[in-house]
């Protein structure tokens, strides 16, 4: 049970990490996200490695993480096809 409990927690922290990004580029800040893919890389691989159980409980927010992934990359591109060349 530990072991699910740490990962919801981390898996809870990162999402909240990703809007947190999200809301900084929405109010038209660039958020410093340059570890983000190392702290999902490292969540995902803990997860991998992990109890097969956990892994299915705490697979709706993996989905989660996924969207807000998505929904933070999507605006990002925004920003930088709104942004002149050579800014």
């Amino acid at each position: 049970m530990a072991e699910k409990d740490a990962l919801t927690d981390r898996l809870n922290a990162l999402i909240q990490y990703i809007e947190d990004a999200t809301h900084t580029l929405n109010g038209g800040q660039i958020p410093l996200v340059n570890d983000l893919d190392q702290k999902v890389a490292k969540l995902c691989m803990d997860v991998e490695q992990g109890s097969t159980e956990t892994a299915k409980e705490i697979k709706p927010l993996m989905g989660k993480m996924i969207i807000k992934l998505d929904e933070l990359a999507a605006r990002l591109q925004e920003m930088k096809d709104k942004t002149p060349k050579g800014t």
